[in-house]
């Protein structure tokens, strides 16, 4: 696979601003438990026992390229250049057991890493799919840069893996945020898309009209309110 296979992001601290933007108790009957080999049962009890509880295990916090936080599949990163600040821009390329000979690029909303994309890659390849699945510039196990993020650029890198993985034209599906940058790639490369679907996209009609703006000041303290934990969960379970 092109591209250098690595979980790690060196990447400079920033902050992305988008304006307008159980326990559960399994119970073992004794007929299930005697499918069970001796220690498991015995594991079971202990948890079982509150006086044997575990404590509460430490949880490694993510690092700012996602460190820590696995992805359904391998990661490469790609070396770009954006507004003369070096950045790596990471991706997923999934190879069908047996190809159909089309592509499919994958582009998450905002407030997802690629990895979401997981159920709907494993079906793509089920189907013969080559499926790309990169983590735009500003998210997920990518850079996250100093500078501001615009469409016009997310286009521009997302052509730009392309040319690295020598794919001439490729069908686009796109969620969220990412319809919106789906229609920008569509409209600025032409030719490099055989079809756009786009999922629940934003951007794509005048929200001033029903719904009130909301300031920077806002969307900041917002962000701040949401914990490490909060975060984790997050990621877990979109």
């Amino acid at each position: 696979m092109p591209g250098s296979t690595d979980k790690s992001t060196q990447s400079a601290q920033g902050r992305l601003l988008w304006p307008g933007m159980t326990n559960t108790n399994f119970g073992l009957s004794s007929d299930a438990a005697n499918f069970l080999s001796p220690d498991l049962c015995r594991t079971h009890r202990l948890a079982a026992d509150p006086a044997h509880a575990a404590e509460p295990a430490t949880r490694e916090p993510y690092g700012i390229g996602l460190e820590g936080f696995a992805y359904p599949y391998p990661v490469s990163m790609l070396p770009l250049n954006n507004d003369g600040e070096q950045v790596w821009m990471a991706y997923m390329d999934v190879a069908p057991a047996q190809p159909n000979g089309r592509i499919v690029v994958l582009l998450h909303g905002r407030n997802f890493p690629s990895s979401y994309w997981a159920p709907v890659i494993g079906t793509l390849n089920d189907a013969g799919y080559r499926v790309v699945v990169p983590d735009q510039i500003g998210f997920g196990k990518s850079s996250k840069p100093q500078g501001d993020l615009h469409f016009d650029t997310l286009a521009r890198n997302t052509v730009a893996l392309l040319d690295r993985l020598q794919i001439a034209r490729a069908d686009i599906v796109a969620h969220s945020l990412g319809g919106m940058l789906g229609v920008r790639i569509a409209r600025a490369y032409p030719d490099r898309v055989g079809h756009l679907l786009l999922a629940a996209p934003i951007g794509l009609e005048d929200y001033r009209l029903y719904v009130p703006p909301t300031s920077t000041e806002m969307i900041l303290e917002n962000e701040d309110k949401l914990t490490a934990e909060g975060y984790r969960k997050q990621l877990e379970t979109n």
